[in-house]
């Protein structure tokens, strides 16, 4: 008997995470899997890794965390005191030119922080994630009644729009899901899969 799935290959990922203070890539081959039965293909994702992100959820969700909860905090500021002493930028890990380097190749080597931007893009990624989020927590909801979903405040110096308004809403709402302990993320299969 033939097995349902087979191998098809492998596909190089490079993956950004946040480990002693600095922004480290790390490597990685995601497998590549057919099904036997219908021909059709797909990759599996290991744990904790989201489908079309080059960061790490584990790295940037807790400083999107910090945005959204902090009254006065600004997307600079988090960005900027997500380093390992809350009050130093989050570096991106570099390797060392060597002495023999062309000038090029130094002024390449100076040190990377982590965009504020960056945390302004995965604002918006939580927001749009926000309807997978209801759904989920209306099913933890009912079944412990400890998520909640009420309407959440958000310092009016966050917006000047409605629609960011309720950008940032949805945000902490997939925010709060996401961080319920008893009820892990399964980052690997977010926009379906087997």
């Amino acid at each position: 008997m033939e097995s349902a799935f087979q191998k098809h290959g492998a596909v190089g990922r490079i993956f950004r995470t946040r480990l002693d203070g600095l922004i480290h890539r790390v490597k990685t081959e995601l497998m590549r899997w057919r099904c036997a039965a219908c021909g059709l293909t797909f990759r599996h994702f290991p744990p904790g890794v989201m489908p079309r992100k080059q960061y790490l959820p584990s790295s940037l969700l807790e400083l999107c965390q910090r945005y959204v909860q902090e009254e006065l905090a600004t997307y600079r500021q988090v960005a900027n005191c997500g380093g390992p002493l809350k009050k130093q930028p989050l570096f991106y890990a570099a390797v060392a030119a060597e002495k023999e380097s062309s000038e090029r190749q130094k002024a390449l080597e100076t040190p990377h922080v982590l965009s504020h931007a960056t945390l302004w893009q995965w604002i918006g990624f939580l927001a749009a994630l926000g309807v997978l989020g209801r759904k989920r927590a209306e099913r933890m909801q009912s079944a412990t009644g400890h998520v909640e979903l009420s309407p959440w405040n958000i310092h009016p110096h966050k917006y000047r729009s409605e629609k960011r308004r309720q950008i940032l809403v949805f945000a902490a709402q997939a925010l709060a899901v996401f961080s319920a302990e008893k009820y892990p993320t399964n980052f690997e299969t977010l926009y379906g899969g087997p």
